[in-house]
């Protein structure tokens, strides 16, 4: 990866950066990302605005969202059920 982590005063390691295709990437790591580390959350941002979150929990395999489903996602988690997509809660 190009640019190098930095510690936030919260203690969460974030990393900004673009790739060779124009993609912006933001990452955040619970742990220095040089080590071994149990948390991460990383954000790739097309040029067209398009995109995906990827989450890595401890052993946990990663889970892939499309940017554009990221509400539902994020109530779904909360709620830890599963809801038709028309359903009142979301």
């Amino acid at each position: 990866m190009g640019k190098e982590a930095k510690k936030t005063k919260g203690g969460v390691w974030i990393r900004i950066d673009d790739d060779k295709r124009g993609n912006k990437h933001i990452d955040a790591y619970s742990d220095n990302p040089s080590e071994p580390h149990e948390e991460s959350i990383h954000i790739k941002i097309k040029p067209d605005g398009s995109g995906r979150i990827t989450t890595k929990s401890g052993s946990n395999p990663r889970e892939d969202t499309d940017t554009h489903c990221y509400l539902t996602t994020a109530c779904m988690k909360h709620y830890l059920n599963n809801f038709d997509d028309n359903c009142y809660e979301l």
